[in-house]
């Protein structure tokens, strides 16, 4: 079978081309002085990779390639099957794929173990195919108006932030996978595990009643 050839240009150059980013001037900046203070420490880590589908947790696969790239583009490869030995401490970028399927995802190392679970779910070298819609409404509309709700994916590192309309309703972009849609309302979390299809172009009527998802 052949092996599936990587892309070694910093995880934030694909964040220029892809419609959901901002420049990443700033962020990368950042991470450079992390990962300046991280190596300053010294120490090495051993990365445990656990490689899952994004739609389906309980899928996993062991026999996906993996790589870790720092942020001067050196490559790691696994020393034993999904994990990587005496990785220096730093900030990395972890690249999975088995077959069509890719996943991507930051990593800091500055443990002695790191434990790290990645989905491969985009097809490859799609990095910019994330234009599935997730569509909902928050109950009672009454109380949701301005509301700020956040995307967070389960197994990947996407984030995305909305403000909920004046009718209660609101969306998203995102890659399929799955998700945690959460809030808060006068100090309660409120939190709702929500699905992006990976078929359906649109995934509609998805509600957060307040009342139901709030806690105590």
């Amino acid at each position: 079978m052949q092996q599936p050839r990587f892309d070694h240009r910093p995880l934030d150059s694909f964040y220029e081309a892809g419609p959901l980013y901002p420049s990443p001037t700033l962020e990368h900046l950042t991470l450079e002085r992390y990962d300046s203070e991280l190596r300053k420490k010294g120490g090495t880590s051993s990365v445990h990779v656990r490689v899952v589908d994004g739609l389906n947790p309980d899928m996993q696969y062991p026999d996906a390639s993996l790589e870790l790239v720092d942020l001067q583009n050196h490559v790691i490869h696994p020393t034993t099957i999904l994990a990587f030995k005496n990785v220096p401490y730093g900030v990395y970028t972890l690249k999975a794929s088995r077959s069509d399927r890719f996943g991507i995802k930051r990593v800091f190392v500055q443990r002695p173990q790191e434990w790290v679970l990645i989905n491969v779910l985009l097809p490859v070298p799609e990095y910019t195919f994330w234009a599935e819609t997730l569509k909902g409404r928050v109950l009672p509309a009454a109380e949701s108006t301005g509301l700020w709700l956040k995307l967070v994916g389960i197994y990947s590192d996407f984030v995305q932030e909305t403000v909920v309309g004046k009718s209660g309703d609101f969306y998203f972009v995102a890659p399929p996978g799955k998700y945690l849609l959460i809030t808060l309302r006068s100090g309660k979390l409120c939190s709702q595990e929500v699905t992006v299809s990976e078929t359906a172009l649109n995934v509609s009527d998805v509600t957060i009643d307040l009342k139901d998802r709030c806690s105590n």
